[in-house]
């Protein structure tokens, strides 16, 4: 992958802002999509109203029950994107899926209609999976609980802006090009995220069929630095 390769990578890559990068973003005209924290959404959207902005909800590890409230909120201030986790108690309550015949805890389907007034046309929810705390948990497993699990969230979902993310970062490992397969199979868009920090691990990720890329600041700054 050369430099103008990855540039052109910019137009589907979120670059993750902490709150202490995030006087940085001010000057970096490289950037095309952002992700904040909630608290900084209507800062960026005030300062760079031109990128596509997107936020972390219940970061890391999700929540059994969304305060759709605060979202409502995040939306009006001009998010458009909801980045929300799978709450990580529902990784572990899916032991049942090595049993047949297959089942899913029923808490998945309680959680997807909790957010189901939040699907709109104008908005994009990109369903974090926790791929890598799958991969580790469930081994030889992992493949096909990623794909089920997957196929019922968008079952359920039927929501036309549905993307379906990797990782946080926060898990025990990042993207990788099985769960992106696995996934880009099962018809959805994929957004690979964590882990992200080489040339290679992006052309890698982009050869195994992800549409989105979720980078962190300063893995990002190293990319662009590699490339020269």
């Amino acid at each position: 992958m050369d430099r103008d390769t990855f540039r052109n990578m910019t137009d589907v890559t979120t670059i993750g802002y902490s709150i202490g990068d995030f006087e940085r973003l001010a000057d970096d005209d490289t950037v095309v999509r952002a992700c904040v924290d909630p608290q900084l959404v209507a800062r960026l959207v005030f300062n760079r109203p031109e990128l596509v902005t997107s936020c972390v909800i219940d970061f890391p590890f999700g929540s059994m029950v969304p305060n759709l409230q605060d979202v409502g909120s995040l939306v009006l201030a001009g998010a458009q994107e909801l980045d929300i986790p799978l709450p990580i108690q529902m990784i572990h309550d899916m032991k049942s899926v090595l049993h047949r015949p297959f089942t899913l805890p029923a808490s998945i389907e309680t959680w997807v209609r909790m957010w189901e007034p939040t699907f709109s046309p104008r908005l994009t929810h990109k369903i974090i999976l926790h791929t890598d705390l799958i991969e580790k948990m469930y081994e030889g497993q992992a493949g096909r609980v990623i794909g089920l699990l997957a196929q019922e969230i968008g079952r359920l979902a039927h929501h036309a802006n549905l993307v379906m993310k990797t990782s946080t970062g926060y898990g025990p490992g990042g993207a990788t090009t099985q769960a992106v397969q696995i996934l880009k199979s099962a018809g959805f868009r994929v957004k690979a995220s964590g882990g992200i920090r080489s040339v290679e691990s992006a052309q890698a990720l982009l050869e195994a069929g992800a549409d989105l890329f979720g980078i962190g600041y300063s893995s990002y700054r190293k990319i662009l630095e590699e490339l020269g």
